[in-house]
């Protein structure tokens, strides 16, 4: 799910069918999908559920899923898995590198100065954007 604007790079990061979240609900599309990540939360949670196929698997970043949402992906064999990211720092180097080799190219949707972090953290709160907004040391 994303914005139509950003439907024509998804693919080369390997999604096979893209749906407008904000004008299409998920469970409409008749999609059944083998793994959704869920960063909305909420309804988008539960539309999600209803698009995978049996035994697929729902990651939800926003917050764990509540009991009754366990219960009927459960019910209908498929899989809810809440992901929390911490920062490590022998996994950010990995990654490090792996941008470095050209294996891996972040979505980097604006560059600031650390000095301008208001301007930068207005954009980022804005949304719709194509990537991580950064901020640079000087």
């Amino acid at each position: 799910m994303a914005r139509t604007a950003h439907h024509e790079r998804l693919p080369a990061l390997g999604a096979e069918e893209v749906v407008d979240y904000t004008g299409t609900e998920l469970a409409l599309t008749g999609a059944q999908a083998d793994t959704v990540i869920d960063t909305i939360g909420g309804s988008c949670t539960e539309q999600s559920l209803e698009a995978l196929r049996p035994g697929g698997t729902l990651v939800t970043l926003p917050g764990p899923p509540d009991q009754a949402t366990l219960q009927r992906a459960e019910a209908a064999g498929k899989h809810l898995l809440f992901m929390l990211v911490e920062p490590d720092r022998t996994g950010l180097l990995a990654l490090a590198e792996l941008v470095d080799r050209h294996q891996l190219t972040p979505a980097v949707a604006a560059t600031f100065p650390l000095t301008d972090a208001g301007q930068a953290h207005r954009l980022a709160e804005a949304g719709g954007k194509f990537g991580k907004v950064v901020l640079e040391r000087a």
